[in-house]
């Protein structure tokens, strides 16, 4: 069952990310190198577990209080999907075209 505040929320937060963070992506980004490193670092630790410890991985949370468990996180299998949606991010930036310019100088006639 689908809540109406769930859906309201969801295109709040859309429109969020429309307005301030894909603006200012495209405007001067420096992700990239952000994103290459997590992609790297994430693919090289778990390459170095697989390698090191007899094929098993080595770096999770366990995240829970009490009885209530929320799962299991790979820490190098998050670093390389933050790192996949900071391109992905870019990609949509750059799609979406440049945005105005933000002066507030009057136009020339």
């Amino acid at each position: 069952m689908r809540f109406a505040s769930e859906n309201q929320g969801h295109k709040t937060t859309r429109a969020f990310v429309r307005q301030t963070l894909l603006p200012r992506a495209s405007q001067s980004w420096l992700g990239a190198p952000v994103a290459l490193a997590l992609l790297a670092g994430g693919g090289t630790s778990n390459l170095l577990d697989r390698l090191l410890y007899d094929g098993r991985v080595t770096d999770f949370l366990n995240v829970g209080i009490g009885s209530l468990r929320t799962g299991i996180f790979n820490l190098a299998d998050m670093a390389i999907m933050a790192g996949a949606l900071l391109l992905v991010l870019k990609k949509r930036a750059s799609a979406a075209g440049p945005s105005p310019p933000s002066s507030t100088a009057p136009p020339r006639p």
